[in-house]
């Protein structure tokens, strides 16, 4: 399985992270004055984008990746006072801990 979240479109991404945060497929439709079909066709292209089965995994998969990217953008720039500062190999390997769970919560979300 990818998981590749880098494929999806700005608006797939929109879409997710508004099921993530609770919103239904219909609600975002019409806020945006579109059919709920519209909005349908977009999370099944980001499915099959990401590589999972269900729109439930995407939405799992993509909150656990913001996740991900948001600790990164914290640890980047709260940690690292120069790039190539003595904190640099301390936020890798916390950041190499993350991507690892990532991963292993990505698997988890898949039938066996």
């Amino acid at each position: 399985m990818n998981y590749d979240t880098g494929a999806l479109t700005p608006r797939q991404m929109d879409i997710l992270t508004r099921l993530a945060h609770g919103q239904r497929q219909s609600e975002i439709a019409a806020e945006w004055g579109v059919s709920r079909p519209c909005v349908g066709n977009d999370v099944i292209r980001a499915v099959h984008k990401m590589g999972v089965k269900t729109s439930w995994q995407a939405v799992a998969l993509w909150s656990r990746y913001q996740t991900l990217r948001d600790a990164r953008s914290t640890l980047s720039t709260c940690l690292l006072p120069s790039p190539d500062g003595p904190e640099e190999e301390h936020v890798n390997a916390v950041l190499g801990e993350l991507a690892k769970d990532f991963r292993a919560q990505a698997q988890a979300l898949l039938p066996k």
